[in-house]
């Protein structure tokens, strides 16, 4: 059996009982849930929100990005989680004399404009930037009909 587990679940920890060697204590530690494989975060919206909560994949790659500042990939983790893609508005058919419109998530992000507002790290927004994203005009334009925006749910959570 590890010995190492007894030490990680008493209120005492220290960092021999934890990596066999004397080390200073850790500034900060923060909690943290990774899965194997599952994309889905299930702490977001729970009274466990502050834990993170990703798979290993995105762990490894926000590290890499992040060279090893833990600090970083939560505060990256934490953006990126409040940063909501937007939904588009589908018409549906339930053979009724009114139309209705189904919102469904779409693989894109406000735009660039849209995402200035944001006080975000620039490792977090060369990332999102990698991503599709509305043109910058967007609600001026056609697709203010049909595309919804989440952005005022993303400025409330990172605020």
């Amino acid at each position: 059996m590890n010995q190492r587990v007894p030490a990680a679940n008493s209120d005492a920890i220290e960092m021999r009982a934890l990596f066999s060697k004397t080390l200073e204590p850790p500034l900060k530690v923060s909690a943290g849930l990774l899965t194997w494989f599952d994309p889905v975060d299930i702490t977001i919206g729970t009274q466990d929100e502050d834990t993170l909560s990703l798979n290993f994949a995105t762990f490894r790659l926000l590290l890499y990005h992040a060279e090893g500042n833990m600090d970083l990939l939560c505060r990256i983790v934490r953006e990126l989680r409040n940063t909501w893609c937007a939904s588009e508005l589908r018409q549906i058919d339930l053979q009724t004399g009114f139309p209705t419109k189904l919102e469904v998530q779409i693989p894109v992000l406000d735009s660039a404009t849209d995402l200035q507002v944001l006080s975000l790290t620039p490792l977090t927004r060369d990332l999102l930037g990698r991503l599709p994203a509305l043109p910058d005009k967007w609600r001026a334009s056609d697709l203010q009909h049909s595309v919804v925006s989440y952005q005022a749910d993303t400025i409330d959570a990172l605020t």
